[in-house]
């Protein structure tokens, strides 16, 4: 199974420098790519249609091209063929918002080598440099769900006014949503933090767990090193 990775922070080290072409005619739509792209360090060249994507890629033969297929003066297709006939080792990659099949045959026999839809999210972006060029990236590192619950501080419990403590077991005995919620909220101006923790575990709705805890803290028990519960 492929580990989940966490935030793209920046490109692995021992990479070349890799160039990254954007072809497109709208200009908000290449400011979003170009903020995506930028802080990893990639050098950037951008192009408004086809003939200047063609000219760009002549002069300066980038890794990748992201290419939009719709743009004025010579269109995504036309200029896709051009660069594969003088390079077919550059990678294009076509992005459109017009997703019908015929024309993603269309857009693959001119000689894409991947498709991506609008609107994208970041990590197809990042998935499509990986796939297409080798693109290797460091990433935040992803907590488990074991780890972020081994923060859920029974001490910081235990010191709650017991009406409030009260509240929050008995709404999680009824395993009623809205009221565990409304517990939590008046927990929140004793303790930020702890509400926090405690609105996280209930969104994964680990009542049970929870109602343990609270158990456990009342009974005095279930407190280990450092006030936190272990499992």
């Amino acid at each position: 199974v492929e580990p989940r990775h966490g935030r793209v922070t920046g490109l692995a080290k021992g990479q070349q420098r890799y160039r990254l072409l954007i072809a497109e005619d709208q200009p908000e739509n290449r400011l979003l790519l170009r903020r995506l792209l930028e802080s990893l360090d990639f050098d950037l060249k951008e192009a408004v249609n086809g003939k200047e994507a063609v000219a760009i890629f002549e002069q300066w033969r980038p890794h990748l091209i992201w290419m939009d297929i719709r743009m004025p003066v010579m269109n995504g297709l036309e200029a896709t063929r051009r660069i594969k006939a003088a390079d077919a080792q550059t990678k294009i990659v076509a992005i459109t918002a017009h997703a019908l099949e015929e024309e993603r045959r269309e857009i693959m026999a001119a000689g894409c080598d991947d498709f991506i839809r609008k609107p994208y999210k970041e990590t197809e972006i990042f998935d499509a440099l990986t796939k297409n060029i080798g693109v290797r990236f460091a990433y935040e590192e992803a907590k488990t769900p074991d780890a972020a619950r081994a923060k859920l501080n029974t001490q910081a419990l235990a010191n709650l006014p017991d009406g409030l403590l009260n509240e929050l077991e008995q709404a999680l005995a009824r395993i009623d949503i809205n009221a565990v919620n409304q517990a939590i909220e008046g927990i929140r101006s004793h303790h930020p933090s702890l509400a926090d923790r405690l609105s996280d575990e209930a969104a994964d709705l680990q009542f049970g767990r929870l109602l343990r805890i609270i158990r456990g803290t009342s009974n005095g028990n279930g407190i280990e090193d450092g006030g936190c519960i272990k499992e």
